[in-house]
């Protein structure tokens, strides 16, 4: 008898410990500090650019892949696509840049240009990969 008492008081601190475990760690997942913050807000970002850059190649691989026959009208293509990407990214930078300006000197700043230019690098990710599936089949 003694022994499953004391077999149930020791399943129930494993139980104890294992939920407060847990607990601590989902807490240390929120409490992390502004630089930390900061820092993982520019991983996900540079993430994110570097799949809109290497979707924006692949695009401007299929566009010249089609300029094979070397006419005008699909190099015009390609151009434009090349100019209104460059103008895209003017946009998102300068949107951020705006955005921060209510953070300014602030330790949060590099956290919100970050946010918004991930926001912004994703929408602009699902218009390239609409354009890439619709147009260049």
């Amino acid at each position: 008898m003694i022994n499953k008492v004391l077999f149930l008081c020791f399943a129930m601190v494993i139980n104890l410990s294992i939920a407060f475990g847990q607990n601590l760690l989902a807490n240390a997942a929120f409490s992390q500090s502004q630089l930390e913050l900061n820092n993982n807000a520019k991983l996900k970002f540079e993430k994110k650019d570097q799949e809109l850059k290497n979707t924006y190649n692949a695009i401007i691989a299929l566009l010249r892949k089609r300029e094979s026959d070397d006419t005008t009208e699909e190099r015009i293509e390609e151009r434009i696509f090349v100019q209104t990407q460059e103008k895209w990214l003017e946009y998102r930078d300068a949107c951020s840049d705006a955005y921060a300006k209510f953070y300014e000197g602030g330790s949060m700043s590099d956290l919100v240009i970050y946010d918004c230019k991930t926001r912004l690098t994703i929408d602009r990710l699902k218009e390239l990969k609409l354009f890439q599936k619709d147009v260049l089949p």
